[in-house]
């Protein structure tokens, strides 16, 4: 049985549904039964997958899981296909995506404002405005 992981789950949950995944496949893929798959739903403590499970998102919502997905870095899937022997053959890889920085600070400086504002931000030294900001 796998274990839930709010990094990733949400995000590649909701590709698949989006793409036209069944339940059932999400299950099989994420190796859990379809039933943990509806308690995870349920449950008040995965709201984002719960979200993914539906398909669709408002604007608002669809904009801040972007931006919290790009602050926190996030897994992709990939998938390939290849001709083997005169065989196709379909190959899926989850591909980690580092965090962005800008991302990050945007992130912080929305829902930490009083520590993060943009003042924050400009009173630190040009090095680390750069690294932080992508710029370095």
């Amino acid at each position: 049985m796998t274990k839930y992981e709010a990094a990733w789950m949400p995000s590649v949950v909701g590709e698949m549904i989006q793409d036209g995944w069944s339940r059932r496949q999400v299950a099989r893929y994420l190796r859990v039964h379809p039933r943990t798959l509806e308690k995870w739903e349920r449950c008040r403590r995965y709201p984002a997958v719960r979200v993914a499970l539906k398909g669709g998102m408002s604007p608002e919502e669809t904009a801040e899981a972007l931006l919290t997905r790009l602050a926190m870095g996030q897994v992709t899937i990939e998938d390939t296909m290849k001709r083997v022997g005169g065989k196709t053959v379909f190959h899926r890889v989850l591909k980690q995506v580092p965090p962005n920085p800008a991302a990050v600070i945007l992130w912080l400086q929305t829902h930490l404002p009083e520590r993060w504002g943009e003042a924050k931000v400009a009173g630190m030294d040009r090095w680390a405005r750069g690294v932080v900001l992508g710029c370095g």
